[in-house]
């Protein structure tokens, strides 16, 4: 294997990804809001609902919920119930993010979980860089793929 698609696989398998949460600084707010405006819908636990169309929304990353809750909000998802897109036009930001935030922290049936200590096959794979790093940048530089 050459040093450059080495130094390119170090790299990638060097990244964190964070973990699809919010900040954690207004949970007992969120959980209110969650109990009180979503839980009759999207389940006490985000477990969603086929009967009804209402998705899952358990262990969904923050920020995938954050945009989902402003198009929804602001009319750019044409495929939301009425009901839901008044519902989230009375909730203002703080609100918004608190209760995505806890959202994104509810977690599905054990027996739908992963493993703890489950990887993602596919990032076993090395992956080829277009650009070359130099061994010594790998920490302080992003490749071009």
């Amino acid at each position: 294997m050459s040093s450059i698609v080495l130094n390119c696989h170090r790299w990638v398998s060097s990244i964190v990804i964070a973990n699809g949460q919010g900040s954690g600084s207004d949970l007992e707010l969120g959980k209110g809001l969650y109990q009180e405006h979503c839980a009759e819908c999207h389940g006490s636990s985000g477990e969603g609902r086929n009967d009804g169309l209402v998705p899952r929304i358990q262990a969904q990353h923050y920020k995938y919920l954050l945009r989902q809750f402003q198009w929804i909000r602001d009319g750019k998802r044409r495929n939301a119930n009425a009901e839901m897109v008044a519902l989230l036009q009375r909730f203002d930001h703080r609100e918004m993010k608190a209760v995505l935030d806890y959202s994104s922290r509810l977690l599905p049936a054990e027996e739908l979980r992963a493993p703890a200590d489950w990887k993602n096959p596919d990032f076993n794979q090395v992956l080829f860089c277009r650009t070359p790093i130099p061994f010594d940048r790998l920490a302080t530089s992003s490749p071009s793929f």
